[in-house]
């Protein structure tokens, strides 16, 4: 296999995208692929999309599937990269140690977080995409009790730590900061731990966007000259195809990318029953 390149960084608030150099990478990291040209997209929205299917409880919402169902997690990674990912992401959103000891399995935290590194690994390697790390908002940021600064950076540090001792990642995503010191602490652990460099709601369904606005929005970000693009919460495998389709991409999944003109109603194949399709004209159907 090829050896891959560093990866990249950008950084934008409340989300960052933070790199690293793991020992061992093959193929082009994310760094060379964005220097090349390439659009680089993301599948996230793990969290709510599990919560929709029944595996992951709301409010909490700490993502318990990873140990409890661990087949489910491996097989929603290979439905994102089939829909058009070019990055598996480590389900370790709220995977660190205050949300665990708020539901009371902080002692399953160093098992959570390996489970959900291994998973990421093993789907990004069978598949040729890039693996990302990632960490996220601890809420526990108070500006009136300093010593929340330290309780983060230890928190921040055993996350990173077990993403090394796993062999590392492409890059890593650190998101959802809503205070600008926790994204800066979180900056400055990946610098030290990860050797990186720098470069909700329970009703979301109505508030969805379409696919034909996923479509709508890739392009407009593209034309922008946005190159590492991707869909958080809300998000699932066919808006991740409409995204991947709408950047000029033909992941597997767009086999089955719908045809309209076989709609045996509202189809133009000239081969559909007449009185079918001229009954729903007829009646604005």
């Amino acid at each position: 296999m090829r050896h891959r390149q560093p990866g990249n960084v950008t950084i934008s608030h409340p989300n960052i995208c933070l790199e690293m150099t793991p020992a061992c990478l093959y193929f082009p990291g994310l760094l060379a692929r964005l220097q090349a040209g390439e659009t680089v997209i993301c599948a996230e929205g793990y969290l709510f999309e599990f919560e929709r299917r029944g595996y992951l409880k709301a409010g909490g919402f700490v993502p318990e599937v990873v140990i409890e169902h661990p087949e489910l997690v491996e097989g929603l990674h290979r439905e994102f990269v089939h829909a058009g990912s070019d990055v598996v992401l480590a389900f370790t959103y709220y995977a660190h140690r205050e949300k665990m000891r708020i539901i009371g399995r902080e002692a399953d935290l160093e098992r959570i977080n390996r489970t959900a590194l291994r998973l990421a690994r093993k789907v990004a390697d069978d598949t040729g995409t890039l693996m990302a790390g990632n960490i996220c908002n601890l809420n526990i940021y108070d500006p009136v009790k300093p010593d929340w600064e330290e309780r983060a950076h230890d928190m921040f540090k055993e996350q990173l730590e077990w993403i090394m001792e796993e062999g590392g990642c492409d890059f890593i995503v650190a998101e959802t900061f809503f205070a600008y010191a926790e994204a800066k602490l979180a900056l400055e652990c990946v610098r030290k731990y990860a050797k990186g460099k720098v470069a909700f709601p329970l009703d979301l369904d109505p508030w969805l966007c379409s696919r034909s606005q996923i479509a709508a929005f890739s392009r407009r970000a593209h034309d922008i000259g946005v190159r590492y693009i991707g869909l958080c919460c809300g998000n699932a495998s066919h808006f991740t195809r409409a995204m991947a389709e709408a950047l000029g991409h033909q992941p597997p999944a767009s086999r089955y990318t719908a045809d309209m003109s076989k709609h045996a109603y509202y189809g133009t194949d000239p081969t559909l029953v007449n009185f079918n399709t001229e009954e729903v004209c007829k009646n604005k159907f």
